[in-house]
């Protein structure tokens, strides 16, 4: 069962494995790129209208342990804003291989996330609001926002915890994620 904690030490091992701050690069300052909620990319409060260009972006995108987006190729590193998640959860699929289940998600991006260890799904407080929201690790300790309408798909999925019976979660590739409880 992965969860907000175990999410933070899964994300900050892989981290202090590999940090983004390299003296090897030039670091560019800001490059006036922003991530909105919805996985609008901007460039200077603009959108940008080439999906190429940010699937591009995409591949290079960084979280450091100071908790700043970058985009960072060989030569060049550059601070991004990101609102929230830098990618969302649009698409969602369910199989069963051998009588287990196994969720796949798909990005905004059209990255294909196959839900497990490796990928958790964890919910996160949003203090500001005093809400929970739903998220699932993409790669390293990138982690795409799960949209409201492919929550609710998850949600009819949901079954009880064997051990706590207020507790409600899906399964996928062996392992349980928790989505939350009923009191």
């Amino acid at each position: 069962m992965i969860d907000e904690i175990n999410f933070k030490k899964l994300t900050k091992k892989k981290e202090n494995q590999a940090s983004s701050l390299d003296n090897n690069n030039f670091k560019c300052g800001h490059f006036e790129i922003k991530i909105l909620k919805d996985g609008t990319w901007l460039y200077k409060n603009s959108p940008i209208s080439r999906i190429e260009i940010v699937k591009l972006f995409s591949t290079v995108l960084k979280l450091d342990s100071d908790g700043r987006y970058y985009l960072e190729t060989p030569v060049e590193k550059g601070i991004i804003d990101v609102e929230d998640a830098p990618f969302t959860i649009t698409n969602m699929d369910v199989e069963n291989f051998e009588g287990n289940q196994v969720i796949t998600f798909y990005t905004n991006l059209g990255d294909k996330v196959i839900v497990g260890d490796k990928n958790p799904i964890f919910m996160e407080l949003r203090k500001e609001k005093k809400v929970y929201l739903p998220y699932v690790v993409v790669r390293k300790n990138l982690k795409a926002l799960i949209l409201r309408s492919i929550y609710y798909d998850l949600v009819e999925l949901a079954v009880q915890d064997i051990e706590n019976q207020n507790l409600y979660g899906v399964w996928s590739n062996k392992f349980f994620f928790k989505l939350g409880k009923v009191d």
